[in-house]
């Protein structure tokens, strides 16, 4: 289905973007809890939520199963938390990647060139929220208010890839079917890189994704 196109100007979708990364409330959290939520989400997406329990996150990171409870109230919780804190960190990694005032292409070239990195740098998280997401797996095991607001956040991602091909391609009536091929084409970049003989680094994926990113928008 294509959707309708919802273009933000491209100093508008950045800001927004940045804004919520600076303005996301964190709350305070110990090695111990990010070990939790590391291994929980993979976890979730090798086996399933249903077939995850709390004792098996336990013994993953190492503690108690009653330990678990001191640093999280609930699974659904550590679900909510660990997608909340991948999607944070990433568009935290695409921001340190972005120019202020950049031309367009050049701005999009660096974003696609962080995200190939960020999904070749952080396989097993990156991967995994890929994998929770596209199954669906975080309808109904995590709050309605939680979903809603991780949906919103993960989508000015996809808004500020929109808003960099409309400035490209401003002749182009739905610029959000481009923008969501290029996001998808980088989420696959681990996979490119398993698929080759070559060993080829980070760079050189990174160099060929924008190849093909460029061909799409020009």
């Amino acid at each position: 289905m294509v959707r309708v196109a919802t273009t933000r100007t491209l100093d508008g979708a950045l800001l927004d973007l940045a804004l919520s990364v600076r303005q996301r409330p964190v709350r305070a959290r110990d090695d111990t809890d990010s070990r939790i939520l590391v291994e929980a989400i993979q976890l979730f997406a090798a086996h399933g939520y249903a077939g995850t329990s709390m004792r098996q996150i336990a013994a993953a990171v190492g503690i108690q199963a009653a330990t678990i409870y001191s640093h999280f109230p609930s699974k659904q919780v550590i679900l909510a938390d660990a997608l909340d804190d991948v999607l944070y960190q990433f568009h935290s990694s695409i921001l340190d990647a972005t120019v202020a005032g950049a031309e367009a292409r050049e701005q999009l070239r660096r974003v696609v060139s962080q995200h190939v990195r960020w999904q070749l740098g952080s396989p097993h998280v990156a991967g995994s929220w890929d994998v929770l997401w596209e199954i669906e797996a975080v309808a109904g095991n995590v709050e309605e208010r939680r979903l809603a607001a991780i949906t919103a956040r993960r989508d000015l991602y996809h808004v500020f890839l929109e808003a960099l091909v409309a400035s490209i391609r401003p002749d182009d009536p739905n610029p959000r079917v481009r923008a969501d091929a290029i996001a998808c084409l980088c989420d696959r970049a681990g996979a490119w890189g398993q698929a080759t003989d070559a060993g080829l680094d980070e760079g050189a994926v990174a160099d060929a994704a924008w190849e093909l990113v460029e061909a799409l928008v020009a």
